[in-house]
């Protein structure tokens, strides 16, 4: 990979993992509502796609469909645990989709799952449940299982997307910003009655977070990140965008004061092993472990 690739993965891994950071601002420290939020954002990413909605492959309802799962999905339900989960461990929850991501390949595209990356998703999902696990009161956190749910649904838009021919970054997030908003309102109308005239909204910071998340982490992250995928094999790209929820964890502790529990950080490397072990053959873990033992003769 030329260093400018990589240094365009870097920006990318960063803007998303600080993204995680200013929506937690948001949501938790000026009391945003996390459905409200996550609507504007794509209200925001809709009018500045809007010209490449049109003409869209066929079938229109499988591109909705992805369009749904990717935007309202993903990220309501990641917005909505954001709420109560912490900025490192929701990004390493996040993680979770990769697994899923397999499986649900195997279920609907009959994609094989060798032996290899079938102990990736074993360790993935234990470390994901490892750290999920409120062990101080043996339940569940609430928080987290919404992150798990909504990496879990962008996993399937994942998987559909590769069904549908045609489409370029921008008018697939054309799609998911359309589809993704009235849904998102919708449910805001419901579940956060009051929100929509809060006094919050006064505040230009919470349009700061808004314009960020949108514009930045979602509009130019993502068309960046398609762009590297189309010039580099996934077996390069997909382990070097482990660099993000590592940024996530310490942005946490740099801006939110996190502490990082024994708990977190066992599970947090079995997760990132675990997904090593899905996105790399046994070949190519081989070689990544022999080029960390002697730097000198990575390629």
């Amino acid at each position: 990979m030329p260093v400018r690739d990589f240094v365009l993965l870097v920006g990318v891994c960063i803007l998303w993992a600080s993204n995680n950071v200013v929506s937690k601002y948001a949501i938790s420290v000026l009391g945003v509502a996390p459905m409200a939020y996550a609507a504007l954002r794509f209200v925001l990413v809709a009018v500045l796609t809007f010209r490449w909605l049109l003409p869209a492959p066929r079938p229109y309802w499988r591109l909705a469909l992805v369009g749904v799962l990717m935007g309202a999905g993903n990220f309501g339900l990641f917005f909505l645990g954001m709420k109560d989960a912490t900025v490192a461990s929701a990004a390493i929850v996040a993680q979770a989709g990769v697994p899923v991501s397999a499986i649900f390949s195997m279920l609907l595209l009959q994609e094989r799952i060798s032996r290899w990356r079938a102990f990736g998703i074993v360790l993935t999902l234990a470390g994901t449940l490892a750290i999920v696990w409120d062990g101080g009161q043996l339940a569940l956190s609430p928080g987290l299982l919404f992150i798990a749910g909504g990496a879990s649904m962008g996993a399937l838009a994942g998987v559909l997307i590769k069904t549908i021919e045609g489409v370029s970054p921008l008018q697939l997030q054309a799609w998911v910003s359309f589809c993704s908003l009235w849904p998102l309102l919708s449910i805001s109308a419901v579940m956060e009655p009051g929100a929509w005239h809060e006094g919050v909204w006064t505040h230009w910071q919470v349009w700061a977070c808004v314009a960020y998340s949108g514009v930045f982490a979602s509009l130019i992250a993502h068309t960046v990140f398609y762009g590297l995928i189309q010039r580099h094999e996934a077996t390069v790209i997909m382990p070097l965008t482990l660099m993000m929820p590592m940024f996530a964890v310490v942005m946490g502790v740099i801006f939110f004061g996190e502490a990082l529990s024994p708990r977190l950080l066992i599970g947090a490397t079995v997760v990132l092993l675990g997904v090593l072990f899905i996105v790399l053959r046994r070949n190519q873990m081989a070689a990544l472990m022999a080029a960390m033992r002697n730097p000198g003769t990575a390629p």
